[in-house]
Formats: C-alpha cells, sequence, structure tokens
C-alpha cells in the first residue's frame, strides 16, 4: 500500500517538474502527460484588449440650470491595467434651453471620471472642465461632476449627473444606450 503511495507522488512530482521544465510532453510508463505552457504575450495581448475595446454611450435628458435645460452627450468608458479602479470614463455634454437651444442659456462640460460599477449600476467621480452662458455671463472652470446610473437590458441605462463648479450647478437625468 506504501508503495503506491509513494510511487503515486513521484509520477506527480516528475510530471509537475516535467510540465514546467520540458519542451516535449512527458512519457512515464506509458502515460502521457500534456502540457500547456505559460504565454506571456497572451496575457499581455488580453490585457491590452481590454484597454482598447472601449465602450460607447450617447444620453439624452434634461434637468434644472437656473430653469428646465434639455441634455445630450457622449461618452467613452475603458479599462485600465495596473490603475485600481474598474473603469475611467471620457465624458461630454452640451445643455441649453428647449426654445432656443444654444442662443440664451447654454453650457458644456468634459469631464475624466474613476467609475466604479456594482451589481445593477455604477457611480463615478471626477474632474470637469466646464463652461457656460447664462444670458451673455459667461463663465468657465475647473469643477466636478458626480454621476450614478442604473444599468438596463438592452444595453440601456438611466443615468443622473450633478456638475459642482458652476454658481448654479447644473444636474440632469438622461436616458442612453452603450455600444
Amino acid at each position: 500500500m506504501k508503495v503506491n503511495k509513494i510511487g503515486c507522488a513521484a509520477l506527480a512530482a516528475i510530471s509537475s517538474v516535467g510540465a514546467f521544465a520540458a519542451d516535449k510532453p512527458v512519457v512515464d510508463n506509458g502515460l502521457t502527460v500534456n502540457y500547456v505552457a505559460k504565454n506571456q504575450a497572451g496575457v499581455a495581448a488580453a490585457a491590452a484588449a481590454t484597454f482598447l475595446k472601449p465602450r460607447i454611450g450617447v444620453r439624452v435628458g434634461g434637468g434644472p440650470w437656473k430653469e428646465f435645460m434639455v441634455n445630450g452627450g457622449v461618452d467613452v468608458t475603458f479599462n485600465v491595467p495596473l490603475i485600481p479602479l474598474p473603469a475611467l470614463r471620457v465624458d461630454a455634454e452640451v445643455w441649453g434651453k428647449p426654445s432656443d437651444f444654444g442662443k440664451d442659456r447654454r453650457g458644456n462640460a468634459v469631464s475624466l471620471l474613476g467609475v466604479q460599477t456594482f451589481m445593477l449600476g455604477y457611480a463615478g467621480l471626477g474632474p470637469t472642465y466646464y463652461f457656460t452662458d447664462d444670458q451673455g455671463n459667461h463663465k468657465s472652470g475647473l469643477g466636478a461632476k458626480l454621476l450614478v446610473g442604473l444599468n438596463l437590458p438592452q444595453s440601456l441605462f438611466v443615468e443622473g449627473g450633478l456638475i459642482l463648479g458652476p454658481t448654479t450647478p447644473p444636474a440632469f437625468i438622461t436616458v442612453g444606450m452603450h455600444f
């Protein structure tokens, strides 16, 4: 009985060492042990593919800023290996009065957000550069954008965003789709 246990342990040890060190499959007592060598280039390519395959979103909505405004935006979300955040998101949006979009009251913002994904949704926070035009009163500067979203079926989403920085922070509820 001891011989069988020792023999099995020796066979396992030889097979393991052979799998890591040999250039060919190890053959012992008619038993062929196949192995797959570690492919470090494949791991690097998979990490690069995750980084290079962004998810693009388009959204429309509305919300308060001085009065009710309509809002539209696009975003690109991508994973970056070696950064402790699940994803980074580059976000751009414009808003204006529905009656004369871009004439009387308008604004836009570009943000870089760190996004944390949860079971049904996500949340993000990051710096933003904004520009507002309130009846000829132009303001621009650095601020922050807060974001919460809920993923829906068919790549649809609902999200709420708040831009901190302008004297009256714009807050929008949007509906969109990820591609």
